[in-house]
């Protein structure tokens, strides 16, 4: 039998328990891990512009017809009201509005300028006064006594007929009862240098028509004599003043310029849009994309929209309201816009029932 040398044996159990007993060598050390990545930091979102301000007013391009028949009375240099031209020369506005209170006297009509589409001091279609006439019941400096409230209307006639390159409205007797679209549009005093258009009585919940003829929205008695604006069936007509048509029907108007205008029924005269070639756009194109952004169908009004864009919004709008499908801005799409801009401001309009205030009327 064969015999393994016990002291080499011993040597090799030593020596493995040595080895078994020693501790490991340790393993390098990992690289520390890297700081968390910072989330990237979003920018600021940037501000949705309001169509409608608080109030249910929003700014309207003041070179698009139908809002470039509308435009300031400058009176001696010291103020304005709004009117609207209702022929090439002829421009309805209120009686307050020629009277200089601070002499006690009726301007002139050399102190009298009329600057159709105004906006942002651009000067583009102007004319001076030629004559005017003032309602025979009105009394300069009696304020709003109801004689002067049921007599608050003057005819101006211009010396150019600056109306051929602003367009004209049609007016229309406030008791047709006509079943439109109404907006309170002109100049007012918080926003002198640009129109701004309301549709609705924010703080009543009702409609401007249901109020136009009493100025029951307004916030002073300059923004009553603001003119309400009609839309129908593609045509466009500015509500009458009461006394105004009551005396034109019982012919008493000395304006030869209105007298000419046909009478039909509940209106007087014509509308007509800019001529061809004026300076005045002839279609709404900013009043429609304006509303289209706030009915939901344009993302933004930061930039015009492009021809393509507005076109597909217009065809979005036109097939939801079941409208006749052109893809093109005209005063018919303005009409069908206003009414579901209305619908959509009277539906986030405070339920407060108001007792009518007393205000004059235009």
């Amino acid at each position: 039998m064969h015999r393994l040398p016990i002291k080499p044996l011993i040597a090799g159990l030593v020596l493995g328990s040595l080895a078994a007993c020693a501790p490991s060598k340790a393993p390098p050390p990992a690289p520390p891990a890297p700081p968390p990545a910072e989330a990237p930091v979003a920018p600021p979102p940037v501000p949705v512009p309001e169509v409608f301000d608080p109030q249910g007013r929003m700014n309207v391009e003041a070179m698009e017809y139908p809002w470039s028949a509308l435009g300031r009375l400058n009176t001696g240099g010291r103020g304005f009201c709004t009117g609207a031209l209702i022929a090439p020369d002829l421009v309805v506005a209120s009686a307050r509005c020629l009277y200089n209170p601070i002499e006690g006297r009726w301007w002139a009509p050399n102190e009298l300028h009329f600057v159709a589409g105004y906006q942002r001091d651009r000067v583009i279609l102007h004319a001076p006064v030629a004559s005017y006439e003032v309602a025979p019941g009105y009394v300069g400096g009696a304020g709003t006594s109801l004689a002067n409230v049921a007599a608050n209307w003057s005819l101006v006639t211009l010396a150019a007929p600056i109306g051929n390159a602003a367009g004209w409205l049609a007016l229309e007797n406030p008791a047709a009862g006509a079943t439109t679209i109404a907006a309170q549009a002109g100049y007012r005093r918080g926003w002198a240098h640009s129109i701004t258009m309301k549709l609705t009585c924010r703080d009543r919940g009702t409609p401007i028509a249901a109020s136009a003829a009493g100025g029951g929205c307004a916030d002073g008695p300059d923004e009553s004599e603001l003119p309400v604006v009609l839309v129908a069936n593609g045509e466009v007509r500015i509500l009458g003043h009461s006394g105004l048509l009551r005396a034109a029907a019982a012919g008493r108007i000395a304006s030869r310029a209105f007298r000419a205008l046909r009478h039909d029924g509940t209106k007087w005269g014509a509308g007509h849009a800019p001529l061809q070639g004026s300076s005045a756009a002839a279609v709404p194109r900013d009043t429609v994309m304006r509303l289209l952004f706030y009915l939901g169908y344009l993302e933004g009004i930061d930039l015009p929209a492009s021809d393509q864009l507005l076109r597909a919004a217009i065809l979005r709008f036109q097939r939801d309201a079941e409208l006749a499908r052109t893809g093109r801005p005209s005063v018919a799409l303005l009409g069908h816009l206003l009414a579901a801009a209305q619908r959509k401001l009277l539906q986030a309009a405070p339920r407060v029932s108001a007792a009518p205030h007393a205000g004059t009327a235009s």
